[in-house]
């Protein structure tokens, strides 16, 4: 009785995953060439999931049932995409981005911005670090990043500089942050828009980054937070949306500037171990940053204060993440 409840009651999307992982990690053993790849080889079960909702997220359905026709078309798709990554890895020479320090974070805004990457150099302070990793997790158990616009000057760095940029960060979060572990390994990225102003908008290099970011990365990026926005964040905005997907848009949030309150929905989708930056905090955590001396962001990307995302509930959601542009009634196109 118990088994036959369990077959009646069981979750089929769960049972499928299951087995369209299965049918992939076959195919990937049955490789000749497989050891040949060591990224090919270590893939994790969870690492062809990111890419089998990928593929069905591009695809518009849900994954085929593993006894349908369509089934094997669809493992053909995931497989090919596995490999094409693999490929573009070596070409990209990923992992030797990965090593070189030039690309943390830290280093990479003072030697690119004025500094000369030197141990005394506050880049923080000297205001030279557009991105920061933050220390605590979001209310899904995931790491946050923040970028902070009004630092931001389009064509002071160059797109290639950028890819290797986001290269070396997108691996240092899989390898030491463990974003990819688990079925909600993901990160949040903050984008801090309370300074920016029209100079700082930089539609074209959005467009340059996200495509490499979102094909070899799939479904490591949770959620995009863009507060606070206005009429000029909004003209960049009708420009991006044409380029990315139904599924990216809906990662975006974006909180209107009126009234001031953007700051208290921030905090309350980041959740209150984040430690976002002052630029952020709302008047009663700036009263206790005055007192404390709490509320600053980790300055780079060598800190491992965060603990494990996969340490998170695999059936957590997302909740507030929606398309601003097509669902979300408090955000609207002026």
């Amino acid at each position: 009785i118990s088994l036959r409840l369990y077959r009646h009651y069981r979750r089929p999307p769960h049972s499928l995953i299951e087995r369209t992982i299965d049918a992939i990690a076959k195919v990937d053993d049955s490789l000749v060439d497989g050891a040949a790849n060591p990224w090919l080889a270590e893939l994790s079960r969870t690492d062809k999931l990111r890419y089998v909702r990928a593929v069905a997220g591009g695809r518009g359905i849900a994954v085929p049932e593993a006894n349908s026709s369509q089934i094997d078309d669809f493992v053909k798709e995931v497989f090919d995409r596995l490999c094409k990554t693999a490929a573009w890895r070596e070409d990209r020479q990923v992992d030797a981005i990965a090593a070189d320090k030039r690309f943390s974070l830290d280093l990479f805004f003072a030697l690119r911005k004025g500094g000369d990457g030197g141990d005394n150099e506050d880049v923080n302070s000297s205001r030279l670090q557009e991105a920061v990793w933050l220390e605590g997790l979001d209310r899904q158990g995931r790491p946050a990043a923040c970028f902070f616009a009004d630092r931001h000057t389009p064509g002071e760095i160059e797109a290639e500089a950028w890819r290797n940029l986001v290269l070396h960060n997108g691996e240092y979060a899989v390898r030491e942050m463990g974003v990819a572990r688990g079925p909600t390994g993901q990160f949040t990225l903050i984008v801090d828009r309370s300074s920016s102003g029209i100079a700082n908008q930089d539609p074209q290099l959005a467009l340059a980054l996200l495509p490499e970011l979102l094909d070899h990365y799939p479904d490591l990026l949770g959620s995009v937070i863009v507060a606070p926005v206005n009429s000029i964040f909004f003209a960049v905005w009708r420009v991006v949306r044409l380029f990315i997907s139904d599924a990216t848009r809906a990662k975006f949030v974006l909180l209107k500037e009126d009234g001031g309150a953007w700051r208290q929905e921030l905090r309350q989708l980041v959740g209150p171990d984040v430690v976002l930056p002052p630029s952020l905090l709302a008047p009663e955590e700036e009263a206790a940053l005055a007192t404390t001396g709490e509320g600053s962001p980790m300055p780079s990307d060598s800190s491992k204060g965060a603990t494990d995302p996969g340490a998170a509930d695999p059936g957590a959601t997302d909740p507030g993440v929606t398309d601003p542009g097509v669902t979300d009634p408090g955000v609207t196109d002026p």
